[in-house]
């Protein structure tokens, strides 16, 4: 079965704006994920879809293939993933490639390992599954911690039961999906009505470690990936 793996990359973002040619760590944001996708084994082909001529050049530099070119009109903030997908799933059979399921690999999660790419592509050829996602392990904001606050400042338990785990780490483990990583069948993607995260009924989680977790969205988060790759760096110099 083959497998692509897109990687979607515009040039608007009102959160940390230019975020994908930012450069952090040597290398602009959408490079880490790039040299990371390249060494990772069962990718067949790795592509980034974008419409920005920047950042097809720097995606080319890092060992990506600019097959086509995005529309504007996917390019804006309301588009969702999805439509990204099913547009590049379309270029694809334009170009005769062969793509049985697309890999979803963001730039803002720079530092998603090679070891949870292939683990992810290693479940999906062992089960055939609809769909595998990246999680984790959720330490703060715990589902049993959230508060439903009406207009009058009355704050009701979402789950009513939650409070009787009085410590932290009594409390049952749930994951959320850290955003970088989703691998989907081909048919999903084509059959999706914009009703869910196009998922499927069988899907499957590689549970990553919260610092791959890391994701791009606001300056505070930028300067807290610079942070995590400084100290980095210095621990492995005094190795």
């Amino acid at each position: 079965m083959s497998l692509v793996a897109v990687v979607p990359a515009r040039a608007g973002s009102k959160g940390v704006p230019g975020k994908n040619l930012i450069e952090i760590g040597g290398k602009p944001l959408i490079g880490h994920i790039l040299t990371t996708a390249r060494e990772a084994k069962g990718i067949d082909r790795l592509i980034v879809s974008t419409e920005d001529d920047r950042i097809a050049e720097t995606a080319q530099r890092f060992g990506a293939e600019i097959l086509f070119k995005r529309p504007t009109a996917l390019a804006e903030d309301h588009v969702d993933i999805i439509q990204v997908l099913r547009h590049a799933a379309q270029e694809l059979d334009r170009l005769d490639v062969a793509c049985d399921a697309i890999l979803s690999l963001q730039p803002i999660a720079p530092l998603l390992s090679k070891a949870s790419i292939e683990a992810a592509i290693a479940i999906w050829h062992k089960t055939g599954c609809d769909s595998v996602l990246a999680v984790r392990e959720v330490d703060h904001n715990h589902p049993y911690r959230i508060q439903s606050v009406d207009e009058e400042g009355r704050a009701t338990p979402y789950v009513v039961d939650g409070e009787r785990y009085l410590q932290r780490q009594d409390l049952p483990v749930f994951h959320s999906n850290s955003g970088g990583l989703y691998l989907r069948r081909r048919e999903l993607i084509e059959n999706w009505r914009g009703e869910d995260f196009c998922l499927g009924a069988d899907r499957r989680a590689v549970v990553v470690p919260q610092w791959e977790a890391i994701n791009i969205d606001t300056p505070v988060d930028l300067e807290i990936l610079r942070a995590y790759i400084t100290l980095k760096s210095q621990n492995a110099a005094n190795d």
